[in-house]
């Protein structure tokens, strides 16, 4: 059981250091505002009488869960290039500072 939580808080650790990156951050906010605006929608969708906008639609089911993946997807790809950018210049550090709230 402690080896787990070694292993969890070293992963977390490697994972905060390595995600401080414009990419990752702009996955997160991606991924964020489009979750945020999706659940408003289907708030909006399932408490008005009459029927939505038929364009409304597309932005709901298209446009907004493609957006949702592609910030998911830019968060690691943000990781992975920290992670080369620092291993180049031999700044990858053998022990990862400690997360502290």
């Amino acid at each position: 059981m402690a080896e787990q939580d070694g292993r969890a808080r070293s992963f977390l650790r490697r994972v905060f250091f390595l995600g401080r990156n414009r990419i990752s951050t702009a996955g997160a906010v991606f991924t964020t505002a489009s979750a945020v605006t999706m659940i408003g929608f289907w708030i909006v969708e399932s408490l008005q009488a009459h029927p939505v906008h038929p364009y409304a639609g597309i932005v709901l089911f298209l446009i907004l869960p493609f957006v949702f993946v592609l910030g998911l997807l830019l968060i690691p790809l943000g990781v992975l290039l920290q992670r080369r950018k620092l291993r180049a210049r031999g700044e990858l550090p053998q022990e990862y500072p400690k997360i502290d709230f």
